[in-house]
């Protein structure tokens, strides 16, 4: 038989479950059939709440109740197999190497999505700080085409002139942290000329 993987918002679903499923840690509350491939069985109900729907995602349900429906409602058919202890089955639903194989990519895929989002929501934010900050300082913004913007200001402007201006200032900001060292260090060296002669005054008290 040849396994599909829903896509879309079921595919969510889908590998929260098999995630759970698949996790020998839990086979005392919920593991794969020993007998059918195609099917899981809860054993402990009470602890499945308490245990796993509770501390995973919502996608699933927060209580036994909305966990059987949403099975349902994706095609999971529901057998009792004891006091306490359902099982259920899914024709593309199956314990296979393949199975977890396309469950690993598709959530390889979902975090690769993800992180792609991340990054383009960075950069628009970034182009968002960078357009506020021009405009504060009086630049007008003009959308040229996808994902391009010009910015123009009266002031601002390429030209030998403008050129000149733009060292000169450059070398008014160098000229002036030159003095601020300068100056630092000037301070440093009466303090230690205070302190060389505080340490000769307690000196000449002894």
């Amino acid at each position: 038989m040849v396994h599909k993987l829903p896509t879309g918002s079921s595919s969510s679903f889908y590998l929260h479950l098999y995630q759970i499923v698949d996790d020998s840690s839990s086979d005392q509350i919920i593991s794969w059939s020993k007998s059918n491939n195609n099917s899981f069985v809860v054993w402990d109900l009470k602890k499945l709440r308490s245990d796993i729907l509770l501390k995973s995602s919502s996608v699933l349900g927060r209580n036994v109740t909305e966990f059987i429906a949403k099975l349902r409602s994706h095609g999971f058919k529901t057998f009792v197999k004891g006091p306490g202890e359902l099982e259920f089955s899914h024709d593309d639903f199956a314990r296979s190497p393949l199975m977890k194989k396309m469950m690993v990519k598709a959530l390889s895929e979902r975090i690769e999505k993800f992180d792609a989002q991340i990054k383009a929501m960075k950069c628009r934010l970034k182009a968002k700080k960078a357009t506020l900050k021009l405009r504060s300082h009086g630049f007008k913004t003009f959308v040229k085409g996808p994902g391009e913007l010009e910015f123009s200001h009266d002031d601002f402007a390429r030209s030998p002139l403008m050129k000149k201006m733009m060292v000169k200032a450059l070398s008014e900001r160098i000229e002036k942290f030159d003095a601020q060292i300068k100056a630092m260090k000037c301070r440093l060296k009466a303090k230690k000329a205070t302190l060389k002669v505080e340490n000769l005054f307690q000196n000449l008290r002894i």
